[in-house]
């Protein structure tokens, strides 16, 4: 890796992170390279890039979400334009109730502050019939629901730094770091070999998604989620097994994500591809950045788990302006939160 000497930042790693962090970080002025060598199983080659206001069966708002939807539909666009690529798609999301409890917890959100402008209409068993799926508990409309597409996003970037020859397609090696480079680690669920970052407490997890063909046009979850493409295509998933990270695609999977489609009427989808990707989870499921306490020339941003595509874009401008201005971040996703961030030494 030669890289030239008026570089501000190597970013290593190019999933959605690093592309979006060197956005940022561009746009302030800076001069970036990047540095991926395009290993398997990185969890943004395969996501289906859903962005979601009302997670799990608590139906919970997560953290700062309309500042995060915000923020990511901005940088979509703005994106999609600059790079001439459809990258955003924003949609309802229909909420099958899995049994009388998540119905009434529905109409109990429905009435508080942060959750109730993301929730529309409450839907009856019976309008579930339209849209050839089926809960003797009714579903509830979620407001502001999207998808990116992510592997679109990272190869429009990559192609954009590779025409400025600041994309290098290897493996990083320290010895290659001019003196005074400032370095990100954005590497994904890699981060468990990185010498620097590696005993932080990461949580990767594998997930998997089936392709299929299917008519349908609405979005779905019951917990399982279905999201048509259009063209008579689908994706729907997805699954989280902790142990098994580099196996792909498992029958086991395949079978996991169509019994959660249980809720789907005939015609039932056929599978047509089946994809598999590490997420680079944490203990508390809260994204991890900050520089080094040993070493101020190296930092990490990672840890976005399986909601990146509504994290990322906030979180970018939030650390770009952390490493440039000095700012603080947020207790929340600092580094520093974690014991463990002590006792890390440089190598």
């Amino acid at each position: 890796m030669n890289l030239p000497e008026d570089i501000d930042f190597l970013l290593v790693g190019h999933g959605l992170a690093g592309a979006l962090l060197a956005d940022a970080l561009e746009r302030r002025g800076k001069r970036v390279a990047v540095a991926d060598p395009y290993l398997p199983f990185g969890a943004t080659k395969v996501a289906a890039g859903i962005l979601n206001p009302i997670i799990g069966p608590k139906l919970n708002a997560p953290w700062r979400i309309k500042d995060c939807l915000d923020k990511a539909r901005e940088t979509y666009e703005r994106l999609g334009q600059a790079w001439d690529v459809q990258l955003y798609r924003e949609f309802r999301m229909i909420r099958i109730f899995k049994d009388q409890e998540m119905a009434d917890r529905w109409r109990v959100r429905k009435e508080e502050t942060a959750t109730a402008p993301f929730m529309g209409k409450t839907l009856a068993s019976e309008e579930l019939v339209e849209m050839t799926a089926a809960s003797s508990f009714g579903a509830g409309e979620v407001l502001g629901a999207g998808a990116l597409r992510a592997k679109e996003l990272v190869d429009a970037s990559r192609r954009h730094f590779s025409e400025s020859g600041l994309f290098y397609p290897e493996a990083f090696d320290p010895q290659d770091a001019p003196t005074g480079l400032r370095i990100v680690f954005c590497e994904g669920f890699r981060v468990k070999d990185n010498p620097w970052f590696g005993t932080l407490p990461f949580a990767p997890v594998r997930g998997e998604i089936l392709e299929l063909a299917d008519n349908r046009t609405e979005f779905l979850n019951g917990g399982t989620w279905f999201l048509p493409q259009g063209s008579g295509q689908a994706l729907a998933g997805s699954t989280f097994d902790w142990d098994d990270l580099e196996s792909g695609p498992t029958d086991v999977g395949t079978t996991r994500i169509l019994e959660g489609l249980s809720y789907l009427n005939d015609p039932k989808p056929s599978v047509t591809g089946r994809r598999s990707g590490v997420r680079p989870g944490t203990r508390d499921r809260m994204p991890i950045m900050g520089t080094h306490p040993a070493n101020p020339s190296i930092s990490i941003f990672n840890g976005f788990g399986s909601r990146g595509g509504t994290l990322i874009p906030l979180c970018a401008e939030l650390f770009a302006e952390s490493l440039l201005e000095g700012n603080p971040l947020p207790e929340e996703l600092d580094l520093r939160r974690f014991p463990e961030a002590d006792c890390l030494v440089a190598p």
